[in-house]
């Protein structure tokens, strides 16, 4: 009968959850299958969500591996896929599709166990990652720390170092180039730096208090059975 207790308690542990809303602004919401739910900061998040912000929007988003992703204004992200398991690297894997607007994207674990694994994309290209810090819109895209290879919807290829940018509105991504001052910081996607702290003071705390309310449920279950 014990066994059968835990059973039915132990699904509340299995959380779909791969993220947390750190940072929002304006208008966002989550299209989550035929649902449409407004976001809000501590908002949990799941594979196949599309996030979408308003004239006025950005919202920030620290995923479990420490990824931290970004999009601005008028912007829309779908999380394509995304597997995380810091015991089996070789199976982690992430993929965001930027279908709209500007974005910005500082690699956690999944890009340093996995690099083959993370995948940006536009609308026209696709970017590879080794170990970087990735700011675009739809047109152009930089790199501010690592390198990426971008590649167009056509197969052309381009290596991008740090402190370089490309663009591919032509359908071929011109050779890279420096990156002007303001630049980066135009498209609207700065990251705010406290925010993956509170998030992880934020998890630990609920971890702990679903154990204990697991713990205590399974004692007073065992506790009615036994009398």
């Amino acid at each position: 009968m014990k066994k059968y207790i835990l059973l039915l308690i132990i699904p509340m542990l299995s959380f779909a959850s791969i993220g947390k809303i750190t940072v929002l602004k304006g208008d966002v919401q989550i299209q989550r299958d035929s649902k449409s739910i407004q976001a809000k900061s501590g908002t949990s998040l799941e594979k196949h969500d599309f996030i979408k912000t308003d004239a006025k929007g950005k919202v920030q988003i620290v995923f479990s591996d420490k990824t931290i992703f970004t999009i601005g204004k008028n912007s829309t992200l779908d999380i394509a896929d995304y597997l995380y398991d810091e015991a089996k690297p070789k199976k982690n894997k992430a993929k965001f599709n930027v279908l709209k607007g500007a974005f910005s994207s500082i690699t956690g674990r999944i890009g340093k166990l996995n690099k083959s694994k993370f995948k940006l994309k536009t609308k026209s290209a696709s970017i590879g990652i080794r170990g970087t810090i990735v700011k675009a819109n739809q047109e152009t895209i930089m790199c501010t720390e690592g390198a990426i290879t971008v590649t167009t919807n056509n197969g052309i290829s381009m290596d991008v170092e740090a402190g370089q940018k490309t663009n591919v509105s032509t359908g071929v991504p011109t050779p890279p180039e420096e990156i002007k001052a303001g630049e980066a910081e135009s498209l609207g996607v700065e990251v705010e730096k406290e925010a993956p702290v509170a998030l992880e003071t934020e998890t630990i705390s609920e971890v702990k208090n679903v154990a204990e309310a697991v713990q205590n449920d399974v004692t007073d279950a065992t506790a009615d059975i036994e009398t």
